[in-house]
């Protein structure tokens, strides 16, 4: 079994821009940043021109050492969309083909070159069976499929059906994404789409303990004895209350120490993850109301000491239940630039906005 977590997304833009500027403190500077004893280190890049997604691979390659490069084609958001870009693309075969081959290129052999992409914008423009036979094609060595249309965002249901049928079109690896919240959910998706390997989003958020119970049900482990719940030691209130310290502390030590951002920036970040780690655990309004205020992880520490006097009640339903976008109940109309359906065989690039930038 394979293990691989992926950044952030990095824009291609970006990662040029700093290497012009020599600019060690920008985001995206932090965010191509690994840890030394991280491997193997996976960047996940997004670009909408060629010859800077070639650019960005060559540096990335030469001074981070990078051993594999997943570019994304899933982003829904409305500033992307709108200008051509994100999950717009794969809609224009001849644009995607551009700039995968010129990843192929800056691989050079060296590195795996994977990408990410949507069923399609809309259930009138299924894209994915055609975008994964140009990434083939170009040489792309596995493809993950977001198993949504772009109007959907993160509402309703992912269709594993697509997966099945992506992984029947292509002989390369295909791994399928999407309502992976437990390792059942894994397995499941494994079984029914015959995928080579699974991505995990949101299922994580709060629940980083999940990449190891699907290793250990992939091994053979009962998932019954891997679920959420009062006889689950690693989902006990006082253990996600250690563990969301732990995430934290980390972070502070890797932004704030290495990087230089200030601490309370970095305590500023993390607190929608405390909403994750905490949820279904019935914390008073009043204390959650003093986590989110939070400055510096000394506040942090004593804070949560105090937390863990308490005698709390647990709802495991809400425990077990969804984290991250969710909310988002109804399609969301993808905002396309005007005449963009009118000719999908145009290969004119996206403007630079496209990355938003």
């Amino acid at each position: 079994m394979i293990y691989s977590s992926v950044s952030e997304m990095v824009l291609a833009s970006g990662v040029v821009q700093n290497q012009i500027r020599s600019n060690n403190n920008s985001k995206t500077h932090i965010i191509q940043s690994f840890h030394e004893s991280e491997s193997p280190r996976s960047i996940q890049l997004y670009g909408v021109h060629p010859q800077t997604i070639y650019d960005s691979i060559l540096y990335l390659r030469e001074h981070q050492n990078i051993d594999h490069i997943d570019l994304n084609f899933g982003c829904p958001v409305r500033k992307i969309t709108s200008k051509g870009g994100g999950s717009a693309i794969p809609a224009k075969p001849r644009v995607l083909r551009q700039l995968v081959s010129a990843a192929v290129s800056a691989a050079e052999g060296k590195i795996p070159v994977t990408s990410k992409f949507r069923i399609g914008l809309d259930e009138t423009l299924q894209t994915y069976l055609e975008c994964g036979r140009i990434c083939e094609e170009a040489g792309l060595s596995a493809v993950g499929l977001h198993a949504r249309t772009a109007e959907q965002m993160y509402s309703g249901n992912a269709d594993w059906n697509a997966i099945g049928a992506l992984v029947d079109a292509l002989s390369i690896p295909v791994l399928g994404n999407g309502d992976i919240w437990r390792a059942r959910d894994g397995l499941q998706m494994m079984k029914e789409t015959h995928c080579a390997g699974i991505i995990i989003g949101r299922g994580c958020l709060g629940r980083p303990w999940l990449f190891e119970e699907i290793g250990r049900a992939f091994e053979g482990e009962s998932v019954d004895d891997l679920e959420m719940d009062e006889k689950c030691s690693r989902v006990s209130y006082k253990n996600v209350l250690r563990v969301m310290v732990e995430h934290t502390r980390r972070s502070v030590d890797w932004f704030a120490h290495v990087h230089g951002m200030e601490e309370e920036r970095v305590i500023e970040s993390m607190r929608k993850h405390f909403k994750w780690y905490l949820q279904g655990y019935g914390m008073s309004k009043r204390m959650l109301g003093e986590l989110m205020r939070l400055r510096n992880l000394e506040e942090m520490e004593a804070c949560v000491g105090r937390a863990m006097e308490l005698n709390i009640d647990v709802d495991w339903d809400v425990v077990r239940s969804p984290r991250g976008k969710v909310t988002q109940s109804m399609k969301n109309r993808v905002v396309l630039p005007a005449g963009f359906r009118d000719n999908l065989n145009d290969d004119t690039l996206p403007p630079i906005s496209a990355e938003g930038l």
